[in-house]
């Protein structure tokens, strides 16, 4: 297709990526293309021989984000760059995986130990301008830490519905969802802080199960919490600022509305609406 394009525009240059795949922590992306293949070589050579295109960085994106993933990513793309003797490249890139800030309660969730951004820095940068010092005109150095910056933004307030016991387990019924802050349901319990409408009424409960208010058995947005408890209190989750938006499903009730709240003077600002029927429904046919 880039040939087809390029001949078209004769006289023009386009400036061409590849994506790259190689082995990182033993998992398989299905991304980009296999360096290891001859297709790689066979895409290098296409571009480099055509007049009309011009190779103008390498990129790669993984979703492995501990501290040895990230010492593979580096390793693997530098070497690509040296093996192949790309040094007139403007750009390598890295892509994202990175872990973002977060309490201790949600570090301990996780297999491996959370890199600081200082820790990436190191492990990413310090190679990356050792490698540069090699190049009279060095590519330039890009990340993507788009999910490690925006997942403590944004919170999800939530009110308590009901509260029922079932074979001696608490379950309080939330008026959302995990599908509003976790659509992978990765089962990992996010930071929560509830308040209490009244809490000289609200009961103490060990172990109490915060559910969704779909019907889908899996939907718990937060297991064995302990503390103060009523219906018509607020559970406010944090640490729901990636993907949470844009993956919730219009399953039993649509979005809600997206609130910014400056911390300087508390003032509310509404920077996205609730959907509504219209929302879900406009683009169904109704005869």
């Amino acid at each position: 297709m880039l040939g087809e394009i390029s001949a078209a525009n004769p006289g023009k240059r386009l400036r061409v990526g590849i994506r790259c795949n190689f082995g990182v922590s033993g998992s398989v992306s299905r991304f980009g293309i296999d360096t290891a293949s001859d297709e790689f070589e066979r895409v290098l050579r296409r571009i480099q021989s055509s007049e009309g295109l011009i190779l103008s960085g390498l990129h790669c994106h993984f979703s492995e984000r501990g501290a040895e993933a990230w010492k593979s990513k580096v390793a693997g793309m530098l070497g690509l760059v040296e093996k192949f003797g790309l040094k007139e490249i403007e750009s390598v890139d890295f892509g994202g995986g990175f872990y973002g800030e977060m309490p201790d309660s949600l570090k301990l969730q996780f297999p491996c130990a959370i890199p600081s951004f200082e820790e990436y820095a190191e492990i990413v940068a310090l190679p990356f301008a050792k490698f540069a010092k090699e190049y009279d005109n060095p590519p330039k150095l890009i990340i993507e830490p788009g999910t490690a910056l925006a997942a403590d933004t944004m919170c999800l307030a939530t009110k308590v519905v009901s509260i029922k016991n079932i074979r001696r387990k608490t379950i309080a019924t939330l008026s959302g969802s995990i599908y509003n802050i976790n659509p992978a349901a990765n089962g990992k319990n996010l930071p929560v802080t509830v308040y209490n409408r009244d809490a000289s009424s609200a009961k103490i409960y060990e172990g109490a199960d915060f559910a969704g208010y779909t019907c889908i058995e899996s939907d718990y947005l937060h297991r064995n919490y302990t503390g103060k408890l009523a219906e018509g209190d607020f559970a406010v989750f944090d640490n729901a600022g990636s993907y949470s938006i844009v993956l919730k499903p219009p399953f039993i009730l649509p979005n809600f509305p997206v609130i910014c709240i400056e911390e300087s003077t508390g003032k509310a600002q509404l920077i996205k609406k609730g959907e509504d029927f219209d929302d879900v429904f406009h683009t169904y046919v109704f005869e």
